[in-house]
């Protein structure tokens, strides 16, 4: 363990939209301030926990409104995917709605068990080599699971369930988008898996363009 100071900032801004839409798109974009903590026991290959850009993008930021159950929105209809490659998961960090489901393609040469761990999202499927197959149980329920294999105990993704589809993942360059919130305030909050999470508030105009922005940071004790 180590007792350096880790963090990281998500600055998130409103783009407008068109006046007829009347709605906004939240972008921003996470980055580690401080030295990267190091890896916790167990952690998987590469340290996966803590992926950064060249500048300290933070990669695998789950950022989400979160009473976003309030503003309706369709389940996608694509399910959400996780891809079985060198004996790990893309991406490490996954995020879908409920009812969406989760599918699991293998790109390895030999059998892969996918298992998801929650409290209510519990299922395991088999996906031969070249196989694609649907998880079964993942995404029953709102909440944060682990995705491991039942043949490999070094291969972990998360898979973060919510009940709206407003919500991202950050990509290697640390940024997210959410688009189509509705004009009023919203409460976002920024989910890492080492790091916690944070909340923070942002207010989209009738006119689709930002009134109030905000800012993430995060601090490992």
């Amino acid at each position: 363990m180590t007792n350096r100071l880790g963090a990281f900032v998500v600055v998130v801004g409103l783009l407008g939209v068109c006046a007829a839409a009347a709605r906004g798109e939240v972008m921003g974009k996470a980055v580690l301030v401080g030295p990267a903590p190091a890896a916790k026991k167990g952690a998987p290959a590469g340290n996966e926990q803590i992926v950064l850009g060249p500048r300290n993008e933070l990669q695998n930021v789950v950022v989400y409104v979160k009473d976003g159950a309030k503003l309706g929105g369709a389940v996608p209809k694509a399910p959400a995917a996780l891809t079985i490659t060198g004996g790990r998961y893309e991406p490490h960090v996954l995020a879908a709605m409920v009812g969406q489901g989760v599918e699991v393609s293998n790109k390895d040469g030999i059998l892969h068990a996918p298992i998801s761990i929650g409290k209510q999202n519990v299922g395991e499927v088999g996906v031969q080599p070249g196989g694609v197959r649907r998880l079964p149980g993942a995404t029953t329920a709102a909440e944060t699971c682990r995705v491991r294999c039942a043949l490999d105990v070094k291969m972990s993704a998360w898979v973060v369930v919510l009940d709206h589809p407003f919500f991202a993942v950050t990509g290697a360059d640390g940024q997210f988008e959410i688009p189509n919130l509705p004009p009023g305030k919203h409460k976002l909050v920024a989910w890492h898996e080492r790091l916690g999470e944070r909340e923070a508030e942002v207010e989209v105009g009738k006119d689709g363009k930002v009134i109030k922005a905000a800012a993430f940071s995060f601090g490992e004790k």
